[in-house]
């Protein structure tokens, strides 16, 4: 079943379909290109030797690209024609230069250069994005057709060289570089040839030559009544996946006898055995101890989960590891492989993207270990540059590792001891909170936009868990009582009150005692207008004392004020206030004698709480007085006071 799976997945890599250029080529208006000169065989025996082409260009030369057959059609008004092939030929052919390298490219539009510019623009963004060169000229073309339908051919490239295209600018011509790698022959056509038809195309050998090469596949397909022709197209042309499918086909044994392909392919046998061999396939899968950092050999940072990777690949765990970019995969994998190469491994890094290769690269070229890279697969990579990168690493002398190391590994131990024991403290879980750190800073920033309060709580460390709960709940029923109690409930009339009688008796009592306060607050002021006329004073202490004092007298044995609202507790301290202020007003009446036989009335429409803070405050120094001007005002207000009309002095004011 396993190996029916495995087929099914290497067909899905083939594509010998007629809409592959590579099995039913189609000359296209911008994808394709003919060479109509040099001929067949001296353009490729200078493509063989890593040429350098430069394309005639007729707009450069002071020529128009597009030629009428007649001049009659364009005078009518009619759409020129395009020059046919041969047209084209006669016309350019002889321009061409000899003095150097110079080949005339065609198509069926005209426009070749514009073509040349398309193949030249995508096969660099193949390049940029898969670091594979997909731009080719095609040297010969198999002309062939299916059985049941031999009216109908089409056409297959031979051999396939390597090219690039550039163009320094406008003014330039293009010129066509081959690559010097090896000759290709057609994998995709050849392989359809030998499944279908059991005909295996021969290899290419340079020795041979094309003539010899195309005779012997003349003889070869003539059995086929399949024609050979001798034409020189470049165009694009991709044929990665048939690689891959030959790896698939020929290692088919090996590959079904991995334990994480044949779980891929449904096998859930494996996956008991994978868990307990240590694979990661049956679940989520981590190092059985967290990963020591002093025990990596990690040649860019690393934290924590990307130490957890680097341990299960040093362990050879099977794993997939992924996360948005930035949060340095690229990075894992450079210490991955760095982990691989000091435990001895050889590894092998795959990607689809050229770029993904790169910064990996550069991320252990910078750590030094460009040395034991090789780039196998990609338009810059070919047997030559191969072997000659192996005999140059081969050839490097050893080195060593200076003192400087072991100065870091001391480091390094330092700042991992110091972050273990953050990271500690942050999660130990604290006593009578029963919380950690991080949990508390956590709610604590769920509240960083509440106002502040400046209330200070008596013994915090000894409140935990239930006085949180106990607060919260009393600060809801808090929240719940402010339209009646107000903010600061100690304002409240009714604070301090105790009666747990809340019968419907002791309520009707309650409201027949505050109707007689009522009565008493109307007698109070009656008794306010009889203390303002008789003292001459309004709203200072004396006023409230003399009030205070009568209205006590009235009330005290008057059985209005009753248990309920005044306690025998509260009456003494009344008595104690009442004393204490029968003393002040007293005081009051022998300073108001004093001030009498200075100051006129007047004297009293001053404040002299303001003025004695300023006096004492602000001028309380010789020079803070001898320079106001506000001081003189303050002490002319005084002396218009006075009965004799003089300046008082500073201690008397």
């Amino acid at each position: 079943m396993s190996a029916e799976k495995l087929n099914k997945w290497a067909d899905l890599l083939l594509d010998t379909g007629k809409r592959n250029n590579l099995i039913h080529f189609k000359d296209t208006k911008m994808s394709t290109v003919e060479i109509l000169s040099p001929d067949f065989i001296a353009l490729f025996n200078r493509a063989e030797h890593s040429a350098v082409f430069e394309v005639y260009d007729p707009k450069l030369e002071g020529e128009e690209e597009d030629f009428a057959l007649t001049d009659g059609a364009a005078e009518a008004g009619q759409a020129q024609p395009y020059l046919s092939k041969a047209d084209y030929l006669k016309a350019y052919e002889k321009k061409l230069k000899k003095s150097k390298p110079q080949i005339l490219i065609y198509n069926t539009v005209n426009k070749p250069l514009s073509a040349l510019k398309n193949i030249g623009k995508r096969a660099k963004t193949a390049v940029e994005e898969t670091g594979v060169n997909i731009a080719y000229i095609a040297f010969g073309f198999i002309h062939w057709f299916e059985e049941e339908n031999p009216q109908s051919f089409m056409r297959a490239p031979i051999l396939l060289v390597p090219i690039t295209i550039e163009n320094e600018s406008s003014i330039q011509p293009y010129r066509i570089k081959t690559t010097g790698d090896e000759t290709i022959v057609n994998p995709t056509f050849a392989f359809k040839l030998y499944n279908d038809y059991g005909v295996k195309l021969p290899d290419f050998d340079e020795d041979e030559g094309i003539e010899e090469y195309f005779i012997k596949i003349e003889k070869l397909l003539s059995k086929l009544k399949w024609r050979v022709s001798t034409e020189c197209k470049i165009g694009i042309f991709s044929f990665l996946k048939i690689n891959m499918y030959k790896d698939v086909k020929d290692n088919a044994e090996s590959i079904v006898k991995n334990n994480g392909v044949r779980a891929l392919l449904g096998d859930t046998s494996t996956l008991s055995a994978q868990s307990q061999a240590g694979d990661c396939l049956a679940g989520d899968c981590l190092a059985e101890e967290p990963a020591d950092l002093l025990d990596l050999h990690n040649v860019v940072d690393a934290d924590s989960s990307q130490a957890e990777a680097i341990k299960m690949a040093l362990q050879g765990k099977s794993f997939v590891l992924q996360g948005p970019p930035g949060t340095g995969k690229s990075q894992t994998i450079t210490n991955v492989i760095a982990e691989c190469l000091y435990g001895g491994k050889k590894v092998l890094f795959v990607s689809e993207k050229l770029a993904a290769l790169n910064v990996v690269y550069a991320k252990l070229k910078k750590a030094g270990l460009d040395e034991f890279c090789l780039e196998l697969h990609s338009h810059k990579a070919n047997k030559k540059q191969v072997i000659d990168e192996l005999c140059r690493t081969l050839r490097l002398s050893k080195s060593g590792v200076s003192d400087q190391a072991d100065k870091e590994l001391r480091a390094k131990k330092e700042a991992q001891a110091r972050l273990d024991g953050y990271a500690d403290e942050l999660h130990k879980i604290r006593p009578v909170i029963g919380k950690t750190l991080y949990q508390l800073y956590e709610e604590g920033a769920a509240c960083r936009f509440a106002p502040d309060l400046g209330i200070i709580l008596q013994n915090l460390p000894e409140k935990g868990e239930e006085h949180l709960a106990k607060a919260e709940s009393a600060l809801v029923r808090y929240v719940d009582y402010l339209p009646s109690v107000g903010e600061d409930y100690h304002q409240n009339i009714w604070y301090g009150y105790i009666n747990p009688d809340c019968s419907y008796e002791a309520v009707a009592q309650i409201k027949e005692d505050f109707s007689e306060v009522l009565r008493l607050c109307q007698s109070l002021r009656d008794i306010s207008a009889f203390v303002k006329e008789k003292y001459d004073m309004d709203g200072n202490t004396l006023f409230r004392a003399r009030a205070f004092l009568q209205f006590f007298d009235l009330v005290k044995d008057s059985g209005f004020i009753t248990p309920a609202l005044l306690s025998a507790g509260a009456i003494n301290k009344m008595l104690e206030r009442a004393a204490q202020m029968q003393t002040l007003a007293q005081e009051i009446l022998e300073k108001k004698e004093i001030l009498g036989q200075t100051f006129d009335k007047d004297i009293y429409k001053l404040s002299g709480q303001i003025l004695h803070k300023k006096l004492t405050k602000e001028f309380g120094g010789l020079f803070s007085r001898l320079f106001s001007g506000e001081y003189k005002r303050v002490m002319g207000d005084i002396k218009f006071c006075k009965k004799d009309g003089k300046k008082p002095k500073y201690s008397l004011a």
